[in-house]
């Protein structure tokens, strides 16, 4: 619209210098009045200044259009949308989720226990998917993101997947990765001691100068209230009550130090 009216604007100004052109042609042979031409020369004035302001409405209608249109950084499709057409965002606001088919990887959580280990890993990454339809892929640890969340204390690390996979974005695998083996002393602890995890896994709490410390335990059999667990040094001292309330380097009081014996 604003296009029309500059356009509609600057035909009114042409038109105006040309009938200006006209009367100034006949006064000068005495043929037209001089107000004739006075009024005509106030007419493209008039025209003129009715276009630069139709100009500048066109320039503000281009900025606002360039400040509301987003720009995908990357080729992909767009798979949700957060907000709705006309409803005011902010510049950190989500409006839509972007994904692209190329460079795709599979993100796991890797236990803190193996992340020293992580940062030299080289070799290939088997990885099967979920699917059941597809082959095993072979892959490549493209990053390892140095940073921990505040619970979890595992370690996100991202597997390129070769170019010419048919996964697609949102389907899960599984990888498998080749570890060294790790010692495995098995000790004899009380089931309050082990912390059960939502993926099938064990944990217990470490103490050591009066700050916990989460240790992962592989489970080899229970007896009673006692459980046989791997991965457990004998004679290290391991909290046996809240333990679901602990964390890593939780401050606790030992009242107990019993010895842990095989």
């Amino acid at each position: 619209q604003a296009e029309a009216e500059l356009e509609v604007g600057t035909v009114a100004y042409n038109e105006a210098e040309r009938l200006l052109n006209e009367v100034d042609a006949l006064s000068q042979q005495q043929l037209a009045a001089k107000t004739l031409f006075q009024q005509r020369k106030a007419e493209v004035a008039n025209a003129k200044a009715e276009l630069a302001r139709l100009k500048a409405i066109l320039a503000l209608r281009k900025e606002v259009v360039s400040r509301h249109t987003l720009k995908a950084p990357f080729d992909g499709v767009i798979y949700q949308r957060d907000v709705d057409v006309g409803e005011w965002v902010e510049p950190t606001t989500a409006v839509l989720g972007l994904v692209s088919q190329q460079a795709k990887r599979l993100t796991i959580e890797v236990p803190q226990e193996y992340y020293s280990y992580f940062t030299n890993l080289n070799g290939d990454i088997s990885i099967h998917p979920d699917t059941g339809l597809h082959d095993t892929i072979t892959g490549k640890l493209e990053r390892l993101v140095a940073a921990s969340g505040g619970q979890g204390r595992s370690f996100t690390a991202h597997i390129a997947l070769p170019e010419n996979t048919d996964l697609l974005v949102g389907m899960s695998a599984e990888a498998e990765i080749m570890l060294p083996q790790l010692e495995s002393k098995q000790v004899w602890l009380p089931t309050s001691a082990i912390r059960q995890h939502p993926d099938g896994g064990a944990s217990v709490f470490a103490i050591n100068s009066n700050k916990a410390s989460r240790v992962l335990v592989n489970i080899v059999r229970q007896q009673g209230d006692a459980v046989l667990v791997a991965n457990a040094t004998e004679g290290q001292l391991y909290a046996i009550s809240g333990v679901s309330r602990l964390y890593n380097e939780a401050a606790v009081t030992v009242t107990n130090r019993s010895e842990i014996n095989d």
